[in-house]
């Protein structure tokens, strides 16, 4: 709870607290009364908590809990052997699952045509003195963002395979292989539209 609040206190000093925008928070249970409290307290602009509806957080219905904790289990061990990092546990695997583009179609989420993802832990090192989306709007943006890694094709496999094929199937093969930094993206929602 301390690095949530550190994240909003940081944001709204370094942006939010010139435009006031809303704050909208979702979880997979409800929030502490407390945690509601000190965030709305430091935010300048509307506030918000939502629950995740449990069919949008957990597996699908027609998912194996049990096979898919051995496949995850198993690609651990295989990255742990050949150095790769890779997240231990379902919790990350369902946000994984919810941020990939199902947090889009949360009822609180329908009012905003972009979305600016802050979680714990976020640090700013100077301010934002101008209006990201105002910028975005007027130079007719639909993605941004402030951070982009390597990414090891070892920690995805199938997914590098399958974007190889994908890209084979359109005339070329790029080996480029760049992890968009959740925690700095900033994109519009349309872009979304049809997944």
């Amino acid at each position: 709870m301390d690095e949530a609040l550190a994240s909003v206190r940081q944001v709204e000093d370094r942006f939010n607290g010139r435009f006031g925008y809303t704050w909208t928070f979702l979880n997979n249970e409800p929030f502490l009364d407390r945690f509601v409290g000190m965030v709305s307290g430091v935010a300048s602009g509307r506030t918000q908590f939502g629950v995740i509806p449990q069919a949008t957080w957990s597996l699908p219905s027609f998912v194996s809990k049990e096979r898919a904790e051995a496949a995850i289990y198993k690609a651990i061990e295989a990255s742990e052997d050949e150095g790769v990092p890779y997240e231990a546990t379902m919790t990350f695997r369902h946000r994984s699952r919810f941020h990939a583009g199902l947090f889009f179609d949360h009822e609180l989420m329908k009012e905003f045509e972009w979305y600016w993802p802050i979680e714990p832990g976020m640090l700013f090192s100077c301010d934002l003195p101008y209006d990201l989306f105002t910028f975005m709007r007027t130079n007719n943006k639909t993605y941004g963002f402030t951070q982009a890694t390597y990414e090891t094709q070892e920690t995805l496999p199938s997914l590098w395979n399958e974007t190889l094929a994908f890209l084979r199937g359109e005339g070329g093969e790029q080996r480029v292989v760049v992890c968009v930094g959740r925690r700095c993206d900033l994109p519009r929602m349309p872009i979304l539209d049809g997944l």
